[in-house]
C-alpha cells in the first residue's frame, strides 16, 4: 500500500509540474499607442518599451487574464507550444526558407509556383527564382483549389487578427532565419534538405515589394482571376512576332 501511495504522489507531482510548465510567448504591440505595462492575472507585470514592436515573455501555460494600461481585460489560453499575444489585433504571415546540404542539387522549393498569399484584394508572389514567371492561370488554379479543399497549397500562410495565435512556426517575431542549420543526412544520399518557417507582421510583409521589388510581385486578385496579365503577355508576344515577320 505504501508503494502505491508513493506512486500516486509521484504521478501527482508530474502532473502538477506539467501543468505549470513555462512557455515562451511573443507579445506584439503598437509602440506608438501601446507602450506601458502589460499585467497578467492582475499581478505579474511586463514592460512594453517604446523602441520596439514586440518582446518575448516566459509565462506558465494555461488560461490567463491580460490587461494593458487602461484597456479592457481579456483572457487567453496559452498552450505549451507558445505563440503570439496579439495586442494590436494584427495579421501575420509565415514565410519559408529551404536549407540543403548540396548547393548543386535541385531545390524543388526554389522552383515552386506556390510561394504566394492573397491579402485583401491583392496577390503577393515571392519570386525565389527571378528568371521564372508564374501565370495568372497557375495562380487561379492554386487559389481555387485552396478554396475548394480548405487546405493551404501555398508555402506562405496568412493568420487572422486574433488575440492569441498558436505557434506552428520555427522562428518568432524577434528571430531571423539562421545562416546555417544542422541537417541529418542519410547514408544512401548526399543530398538532404530541410525547410524552416518564420512569422512576421503582415504589414511588414506587404512592404517587401517596395523595398525589394525583384523578390516579390503584386497583382490584383481581380486581374489574376480574369487572366488579364496573361492576355497582356500574349498580346506582347504576338506584337513582337509580327515585327519579326
Amino acid at each position: 500500500m505504501a508503494f502505491k501511495n508513493s506512486l500516486f504522489i509521484l504521478f501527482s507531482l508530474v502532473l502538477f509540474s506539467c501543468k505549470n510548465e513555462h512557455v515562451a510567448v511573443d507579445v506584439s504591440f503598437n509602440s506608438d499607442t501601446q507602450s506601458g505595462v502589460l499585467v497578467m492575472d492582475g499581478k505579474t507585470k511586463f514592460k512594453l518599451p517604446k523602441d520596439s514592436t514586440s518582446i518575448t515573455i516566459t509565462i506558465p501555460e494555461g488560461t490567463h487574464t491580460f490587461k494593458l494600461n487602461k484597456e479592457k481585460v481579456f483572457q487567453c489560453a496559452i498552450p505549451d507550444e507558445g505563440g503570439i499575444l496579439n495586442l494590436n489585433n494584427e495579421r501575420f504571415v509565415t514565410i519559408t526558407e529551404t536549407y540543403q546540404t548540396n548547393e548543386n542539387s535541385l531545390d524543388f522549393h526554389r522552383y515552386s509556383n506556390r510561394d504566394f498569399v492573397v491579402i485583401d484584394s491583392l496577390v503577393y508572389i515571392i519570386k525565389n527564382d527571378t528568371t521564372t514567371t508564374i501565370t495568372d492561370q497557375e495562380l487561379k488554379t492554386y487559389i481555387e483549389e485552396e478554396k475548394k479543399s480548405g487546405y493551404a497549397l501555398s508555402s506562405v500562410k496568412l493568420y487572422k487578427a486574433e488575440k492569441f495565435i498558436k505557434k506552428d512556426w520555427d522562428y518568432g517575431l524577434g528571430q531571423d532565419f539562421p545562416e546555417e542549420i544542422e541537417i541529418y543526412t542519410s547514408k544512401y544520399s548526399n543530398n538532404s534538405s530541410d525547410t524552416k518557417t518564420k512569422i512576421l507582421q503582415a504589414n511588414l510583409f506587404m512592404m517587401i515589394p517596395f523595398v525589394e521589388p525583384k523578390y516579390m510581385e503584386v497583382r490584383s486578385l481581380k486581374d489574376v482571376m480574369s487572366g488579364k496579365n496573361d492576355k497582356a503577355v500574349d498580346s506582347n508576344k504576338k506584337d513582337a512576332q509580327m515585327k519579326m515577320d
